[in-house]
């Protein structure tokens, strides 16, 4: 989203970079592939995106609204199912070690999951922080 020149020039990411220029650019894109609403002279979409560079993590809402984070986590919409999942283990935590953890809840996350969300077999666990 950001112009190669800007890129090859070391332009700043910074909210007004992102106001006018990527916000413009994205708009576009969800306009073209019907993903963008208009009503009443607003504009929003179902999504929120984040940007986000070597020293900042920016989220622009679904209003476009744009907020810088120093830290930035997320639950997507199969945190119920995943729970709901996990509650039908039947496991004691306490007596579960981290190796063993992981595998539950990689298993939790693809079956609840799957018809939600696209996961593939390598689950990534992020943290971003600037």
């Amino acid at each position: 989203l950001m112009d190669y020149k800007d890129i090859l020039d070391k332009v700043e990411l910074n909210e007004k970079y992102i106001v006018t220029n990527i916000i413009p650019k994205l708009t576009n894109m969800l306009e073209k592939s019907g993903c963008l609403y208009k009503e009443n002279n607003i504009i929003s979409t179902d999504n929120e995106f984040l940007i986000i560079s070597n020293k900042k993590i920016f989220s622009i809402g679904f209003d476009f609204s744009v907020l810088e984070f120093d830290k930035y986590g997320s639950t997507g919409s199969g945190y119920e199912l995943v729970v709901g999942y996990l509650d039908t283990l039947n496991y004691i935590p306490e007596k579960t070690n981290l190796d063993e953890a992981i595998k539950i809840l990689e298993t939790a996350i693809k079956k609840s999951c799957k018809n939600e969300i696209y996961i593939n077999d390598g689950i990534d666990y992020i943290n971003l922080e600037s």
